[in-house]
């Protein structure tokens, strides 16, 4: 079962009610996550969804210390959802600089479940870049490592990255396979 911790926000009256309610608590008007089919929402209506799953998570991530005490659909919603926030707010290389950065080779395996092949490969790419294909802890390292990648080979890598977010609509939405990936997956099994 999907955890009862995080909150949905209703569209209608803005209560917050446990995400795996089938209605709001206090007006009784059904989610359009249960109620449409994801490939319905618009991109608002998934940026929205993904966003308010997102940051409920990362403060219990930050509260607890890790993704140890999260589910597995938690921990996709936690990786992937800062990966697409970090490439949107400044790309690949902002993914890395940020403390997001070590944990690429967990979202790379996540990424591929929710059959975001694309995102998958181009964050393996990136991963060449450091010994044993592991990001380092450290900030400084890992943007030395960065820097390091050929000149013609970032410019493959900024082509491939920009072919995955530009286009409208991309080729591979992240919220959206998320969303599909969360909604086929209801009863908490991943």
């Amino acid at each position: 079962m999907l955890s009862e911790r995080y909150l949905l926000e209703c569209d209608y009256c803005g209560q917050k009610s446990p995400f795996t309610a089938p209605a709001c608590v206090q007006c009784n008007r059904d989610y359009k996550f249960f109620t449409q089919p994801v490939e319905t929402w618009d991109s608002d209506q998934l940026y929205r969804w993904l966003y308010s799953q997102h940051y409920q998570i990362y403060e219990t991530v930050q509260a607890s210390g890790g993704t140890h005490t999260l589910t597995e659909i938690e921990r996709m919603n936690y990786h992937i959802g800062y990966l697409e926030f970090q490439v949107l707010n400044g790309g690949i290389h902002q993914y890395f600089f940020n403390p997001s950065g070590p944990t690429a080779p967990a979202c790379v395996e996540l990424l591929k479940k929710i059959k975001a092949r694309r995102w998958a490969a181009l964050l393996s790419s990136y991963l060449k870049a450091f010994p044993q294909k592991l990001p380092p802890q450290s900030m400084e390292e890992r943007n030395k490592h960065l820097e390091a990648i050929p000149r013609w080979r970032q410019i493959w890598l900024d082509w491939r990255e920009h072919r995955l977010v530009q286009p409208e609509p991309p080729p591979e939405s992240l919220p959206l396979l998320l969303a599909r990936y969360v909604a086929s997956h209801r009863d908490g099994s991943a």
